[in-house]
């Protein structure tokens, strides 16, 4: 198991750090940047925290063979994923391998979780509720109840 925690001051480096992503991070606000990346990985599963204290643009390609989950912590301002708003009240999802867009608004803080497709899609079969949720994952954005 691998962990790791970094405070950063440039955006580039952020976005490298955080493990089986690639990615581009682009700052729309004026100022200086301070964010932080904790992470905890093992060979099934990535699961990162990351706050940034800039309006962002994230864009990239999920990492291959997985499934990736978001959850806001703290949203304070618009948020749009693949298009799409979101609100604290929503779950992000991505496929291994697909492009994203996701502007994240001053402030944001989002924990992030990516599990092994088959690993995942195992697991989801063994639920009693597996066609409802995969009907849920069609989507990037699903709204759940406050």
């Amino acid at each position: 198991m691998n962990r790791s925690i970094h405070h950063f001051q440039d955006l580039h480096a952020h976005a490298a750090s955080v493990t089986q992503w690639r990615q581009l991070y682009s700052q729309l606000t004026a100022g200086a940047l301070d964010s932080s990346l904790q992470q905890l990985s093992s060979e099934r599963c990535h699961v990162f925290r990351e706050r940034i204290n800039q309006r962002v643009v994230q864009q990239g390609e999920a990492p291959a063979g997985r499934v990736c989950f978001a959850v806001p912590i703290a949203v304070p301002g618009s948020v749009r994923m693949q298009g799409r708003d979101a609100d604290a009240h929503s779950l992000f999802f991505l496929r291994g391998g697909e492009e994203f867009m996701f502007h994240m608004p001053t402030g944001m803080d989002m924990l992030s979780v990516t599990f092994d497709r088959d690993f995942f899609d195992t697991a989801l079969r063994d639920t009693p509720c597996a066609d409802e949720v995969a009907q849920l994952l069609r989507q990037p954005v699903i709204k759940v109840p406050a």
